[in-house]
């Protein structure tokens, strides 16, 4: 057999191309989303507590200190602070047994939830990007949904839930239901089959119901869950499996009596006395404007956005809101003709959306907010999801480096706002200077950033804020006590009177409203005006020892009320009040005195701003 000629040099080495690898991938995309969250709202973790329910969920909370069983028990029987929330309540108390009452780990706490909430995202839209049928190489079937849970995740909307305390129930009930997601999709087996109820495991549906149930317990706005499963359906085998959302349904029930009961707790509803169904209407035309234009060009964010004053007071920006629905309306049906699956898979994640918007619109309305940016939360989920079914469509185009170079550049420019409004959350001042910055018209912004500057010592300031505050909403009680308290600093009794004279015509009832108007007429020296007072004090105030202080100070100084004091405690507070405006008793009244009188009418005599 002749020997073949031996090869003239190396031979060529063809090494296959390699597909991305499969292994790491999940890894790999995971801790891109994880890192990319984490550095957009890193700021948030430089912060304390806020002086928003703050101190009332977290510092001043003594049930969320440790996990004992009567701990337990407060937080499953609550409905403190308007909502019932156990295991948030619960997450609370583990924070506070690791770190106690350290802002950080609270802090920190949201931001790894939301972090591993946008992680869970990620691989639900690779499911539904799997589901839809998208015929895409493997690096480009994780890019797509990397796309759509990192515009979650990083979007600015977003800070409110992540970076404040007291929103821990946002981005826990937030995991819970995307988790219930995740499984719900694993429960089909072939989501585009039209074979019925088999076609879905038992096992992975129980998984999913129990993770809707943590969900509930966590925040009761996750009742819309089965709503947005219903459109699920439609959006991927085009009928709706009934069956399977009989569990949720069931999970879902005791919260819609529940959830109005919590809110009914805090007094904060507004009767439709106040506001019309058509107030209302507006109101909720203006919430999806806003939230729908924000979610584009998110600008002018706030820790509030106040209700206008007077109640269903309509101004330009609600036809604004109006219009610019009518124009995504009118938008999305021509589009429908040259993309139907696009448009329709649009239309799907609004309506999913909308069902969570659905109870905090304001057809309901409780609160002093006109709209919130941490109601986006649930929302934002399924149009997020609706992103990464799309992106893994344009995968598929030839202009797919250009799409995906073009969602890099506008998740960085998200990431760039988000990482600015986190330090918007770290403090009382940034939080509430912002606040009035973006409208300075709100009542209750100015109040807040008031009471910051009083801590401050900035009382001119303070005093300003608190006056704006009150020239926008006149009934404010808590900017018209800081205004008292600053006036009676100053011996301002003048300025007070007119202040405490309508907090006694609305509310009669509170004793402190009486004390301070009668010590407001003492000191500047309206005595007959402080008689005609103690003369109209409710029956249960008139041996409040406050009342009788008044009137022997009124004998003391030859006023109507001759009862003379009879013991040294009794004639404490007279000296107190007597002193403070420099009217002491007269000589010649104690000169045959008792010696605890001539003691106290020397003190006064001493305390006196005259001097002795």
């Amino acid at each position: 057999m002749p020997r073949l000629p031996e090869p003239q040099g190396e031979p060529p080495v063809i090494r296959p191309r390699r597909a991305f690898a499969p292994g790491l991938a999940p890894i790999l995309f995971s801790c891109i989303v994880g890192a990319w969250t984490l550095l957009a709202f890193l700021p948030s973790l430089e912060g304390g507590f806020l002086n928003w329910d703050d101190p009332q969920t977290v510092v001043g909370n003594a049930r969320i200190q440790g996990l004992d069983a009567e701990n337990v028990r407060w937080a499953f029987s609550t409905f403190f602070m308007g909502h019932y929330q156990p295991l948030t309540w619960l997450s609370y108390a583990v924070d506070w047994s690791i770190w106690e009452l350290d802002p950080l780990g609270f802090r920190l706490t949201n931001l790894l939830l939301h972090a591993a909430t946008a992680i869970l995202l990620l691989f639900v839209g690779r499911q539904l990007i799997a589901a839809s049928g998208s015929r895409i190489d493997r690096f480009a079937s994780w890019l797509a949904p990397l796309v759509g849970a990192v515009f979650f995740a990083v979007h600015p909307l977003r800070t409110e839930s992540v970076a404040w305390v007291t929103e821990r129930r946002d981005v826990l009930c937030g995991f819970f239901l995307v988790a219930a997601t995740w499984a719900y999709l694993r429960a089909s087996k072939n989501v585009r089959s039209t074979t019925s109820q088999a076609e879905q495991s038992p096992r992975w549906l129980t998984i999913s119901s129990v993770f809707y149930a943590l969900s509930l317990l966590s925040k009761a706005s996750a009742v819309a869950f089965p709503a947005a499963l219903v459109l699920l359906d439609l959006a991927l085998v085009r009928r709706v499996r009934w069956l399977s959302k009989i569990p949720f349904a069931v999970l879902a029930a005791p919260y819609l009596v529940v959830a109005p009961m919590a809110q009914e707790s805090t007094r904060a509803a507004i009767s439709w006395d106040l506001l019309t169904l058509a107030d209302r209407l507006w109101i909720a035309a203006y919430g999806l404007g806003f939230y729908l234009s924000k979610t584009v060009w998110p600008s002018g964010l706030s820790a509030l956005h106040e209700l206008p004053f007077p109640l269903g007071t309509r101004d330009d920006r609600f036809v604004h809101a109006a219009v610019l629905l009518v124009l995504v309306v009118v938008v999305a049906a021509v589009l429908y003709r040259r993309w139907p699956e696009g448009v329709r898979g649009f239309a799907l994640a609004s309506l999913a959306a909308l069902a969570f918007l659905l109870p905090v619109l304001g057809l309901f309305q409780s609160g002093p907010q006109l709209v919130a940016e941490r109601y986006t939360y649930f929302a934002a989920l399924p149009l997020s999801a609706w992103l990464a079914a799309v992106f893994g469509r344009l995968a598929q185009t030839r202009f797919r480096t250009l799409v995906f170079t073009t969602a890099l550049f506008c998740l960085v420019a998200l990431t760039v706002v988000a990482h600015d409004t986190a330090r918007t959350w770290r403090s009382d001042d940034d939080l509430w200077t912002r606040a009035v910055q973006v409208d300075p018209d709100c009542a209750l912004c100015n109040a807040k950033l008031g009471h910051v500057r009083m801590a401050q010592g900035r009382t001119a300031q303070a005093e300003a804020l608190f006056k704006a505050g009150l020239e926008k909403l006149p009934t404010m009680i808590d900017s018209t006590w800081a205004l008292v308290k600053i006036y009676r600093s100053g011996g301002r009794w003048d300025e007070a009177l007119p202040l405490l004279s309508g907090l006694l015509r609305r509310q009669p009832d509170v004793e402190a409203n009486w004390q301070e108007m009668a010590r407001a007429l003492w000191y500047s020296r309206r005595f007959d005006a402080l008689a005609d007072l103690l003369n109209r004090l409710p029956p249960a105030l008139m041996d409040r020892s406050w009342s009788q202080a008044h009137r022997r100070a009124l004998a003391a100084v030859g006023g109507p009320f001759a009862t003379p004091p009879t013991s040294a405690e009794d004639f404490d507070p007279v000296v107190a009040l007597l002193a403070d405006t420099g009217r002491c008793l007269p000589s010649d009244r104690v000169t045959n005195a008792p010696d605890w009188i001539r003691s106290a009418h020397a003190m006064c005599r001493e305390m006196s701003p005259a001097g002795p």
